[in-house]
């Protein structure tokens, strides 16, 4: 493939919602994404929503009634009207920061030229969910097919602390639909850079999955995590949480160059750990917690117990009893600072602090 990304690519911008999966209470509609998410409910909404184990996905392509160009996808004689193999990357605009975050993707999908009628069953299951909210509502069709396997729907805390930077200009602009190459068959080398920028991020992403259970779990566990220190009379604001987090991470990137490890790489965006660097030739993974409380209990999820387990040569780093100024800018500072080297699992103790519950199937 003339654009070097290793397959075809295809970026949706869509708009933003926590699940994808139709409309929920506390998730009612896609925000953004165009006139037609204003007024009534985007069929992206749907993206994520598995049928089986199947996945079919829907953007509001530009021009020609929906129709996609899979000549600026993947320009071989045979990907006329669809195209196998591909990797599609859903974009969307976090409401409250307005910036551009990877939402999820298929990969190994099926990006289809024009429309797919949906199966009867599943147009009318739509429009019951749908039609009550949004008269005007009309399942027209999906482009794209994924395995359940094969995709990956982002929790909101890792969409935000992602560092993939997507841009309006050579990137995902006003079209809902960013091509990796024009009509002549070639690649912007500054849309090249982005795109492989995202690539790597969506091949080596192994954080939590809100398509499978441990996901939900990361989900619920945060949300624990939120409600103790709301209990113990702390702020719990996202965006006071954030910052936290960052001012722990900057912290702990001081002691390990303080403490002479080298390679220190960021990797909280991807993996369930958040740091790694290198001692003796070996490399030492790192876990980096914040907190406002006095440290004597940190949250830890099912992944990062997980790797802990598994690699040895890991550091529990914790900043606790930070102070928070909050108002128009946040100011973190201050804290303790507690390190366990070569952290043992067998040290210490874990407290299991919620169940997730599978609902019977409904008859």
């Amino acid at each position: 493939m003339s654009s070097n990304l290793k397959g075809p690519v295809l970026f949706a911008k869509v708009g933003w919602m926590k699940f994808y999966n139709g409309p929920r209470p506390e998730d009612p509609k896609p925000i953004g994404g165009g006139l037609n998410n204003k007024e009534n409910f985007g069929h992206e909404g749907f993206n994520f929503r598995c049928h089986g184990n199947r996945l079919l996905g829907f953007v509001a392509a530009p021009a020609q009634e929906g129709k996609l160009d899979l000549q600026r996808i993947d320009p071989s004689p045979v990907a006329r009207n669809r195209t196998r193999g591909a990797t599609v990357i859903f974009v969307a605009t976090e409401p409250r920061v307005c910036g551009q975050k990877i939402v999820g993707w298929y990969r190994n999908a099926t990006i289809h030229s024009e429309r797919i009628p949906y199966d009867p069953s599943i147009r009318e299951g739509m429009m019951r969910e749908v039609k009550p909210t949004f008269p005007r509502f009309r399942p027209s069709g999906y482009q794209f097919e994924g395995n359940l396997a094969d995709a990956t729907l982002l929790p909101l805390a890792q969409r935000r602390s992602q560092r993939v930077s997507i841009p309006k200009k050579n990137g995902v602009g006003q079209a809902n639909v960013c091509y990796p190459l024009d009509k002549y068959g070639r690649m912007n080398p500054q849309k090249l850079k982005w795109m492989r920028e995202a690539l790597e991020y969506v091949s080596s992403y192994s954080r939590p999955n809100l398509l499978t259970e441990d996901g939900i779990q990361d989900e619920l566990e945060n949300a624990v995590s939120v409600v103790t220190e709301s209990g113990d009379g702390f702020l719990s604001d996202p965006r006071i949480r954030k910052e936290i987090e960052e001012y722990a991470m900057a912290c702990a990137r001081k002691y390990l160059i303080r403490r002479k490890y080298k390679e220190i790489t960021r990797t909280d965006d991807r993996h369930c750990y958040d740091f790694t660097c290198r001692e003796d030739g070996e490399t030492i993974y790192v876990e980096v917690k914040g907190t406002q409380t006095r440290g004597e209990k940190v949250f830890i999820t099912k992944n990062e117990k997980a790797n802990l387990e598994s690699n040895p040569n890991t550091i529990l780093y914790v900043r606790h009893s930070v102070d928070v100024a909050a108002g128009k800018r946040i100011r973190v500072s201050g804290g303790v600072e507690k390190v366990i080297n070569r952290w043992d699992a067998r040290l210490g103790s874990f407290a299991p602090v919620t169940y997730l519950y599978t609902l019977p199937v409904s008859e």
